[in-house]
């Protein structure tokens, strides 16, 4: 619970864009992949030495999974992060001249209506 916490509170500060995907076993109708074959399994990218600034370690670690490999790893935390590239609202900003979406006006006026309406 620890580190789920902590993961969360770092996707919650991150800059722009953050997707934290939670494991979590069913109790009621999954009778294989129990709370016991999660430990058997799961490993926190933190402490195998997991960098993640490397776009492509991230992937291949993003692939691993025991689907072919039944006695397979399943890496958990953080297995990318970018803080070089604007995010997404940073460049709408700019799009729109350095107004911010909410103070911008999206809605075309009675002229552009009419232009596209003639063709």
């Amino acid at each position: 619970m620890a580190h789920l916490a902590k993961l969360i509170k770092d996707a919650l500060r991150h800059r722009g864009f953050a997707l934290v995907d939670v494991l979590s076993p069913c109790v009621t109708f999954n009778r294989v992949n129990t709370y016991d074959w999660f430990r058997a399994r799961v490993y926190k990218l933190e402490e195998a030495g997991h960098d993640p600034g490397d776009y492509l370690q991230a992937y291949r670690k993003a692939l691993e999974w025991p689907t072919l490999d039944p006695v397979g790893k399943i890496p958990i935390g953080l297995f990318y992060r970018n803080e070089d590239m604007p995010a997404y609202e940073e460049e709408v900003v700019e799009l729109l001249g350095g107004r911010a979406p909410i103070e911008a006006d999206l809605q075309p006026g009675a002229e552009a209506v009419a232009a596209l309406l003639k063709g």
